[in-house]
């Protein structure tokens, strides 16, 4: 929820999921419903199906566009597309990657290489979340 009100006011797709430790996302889908919503929410991972069917209802109603993906390649292509160019691809995953990634700097550099950047390059930017 943070990280999508550090970003209100532009067009954003945040990518959403990974593994699923049981975590109540409600409170999340009552944001979404309550303030601003971004222009797409990207399900993920192995708790993307809950949270996708969580915010179903609310995707329905015109609040943003939900879409499914097979993995993080998957979801950045599909914001990238929902974007057209014009907008943010936020990776707030809410989770954990276990399987996918050995740690948070390893999905992060993937994003990032994904995303058009080089991991390299920008490892040093502080809070980036992707560290040498």
């Amino acid at each position: 929820m943070a990280a999508l009100d550090c970003h209100r006011g532009r067009r954003v797709a945040i990518l959403l999921g990974g593994h699923d430790r049981g975590v109540d996302w409600t409170e999340f889908a009552a944001h979404l419903r309550d303030q601003t919503a971004p222009l797409a929410v990207v399900t993920m991972g192995g708790n993307g199906p809950r949270i996708h069917a969580l915010l179903a209802p609310l995707a329905a109603q015109g609040r943003f566009v939900l879409e499914a993906a097979a993995d993080l390649a998957d979801a950045v292509a599909r914001a990238q597309r929902l974007l057209d160019g014009d907008g943010v691809v936020l990776l707030s995953p809410g989770a954990p990657s276990f399987g996918a990634y050995r740690d948070y700097t390893e999905r992060g550099r993937h994003f990032a290489a994904l995303a058009g950047f080089d991991p390299d390059a920008i490892s040093s930017i502080p809070g980036l979340g992707v560290a040498p």
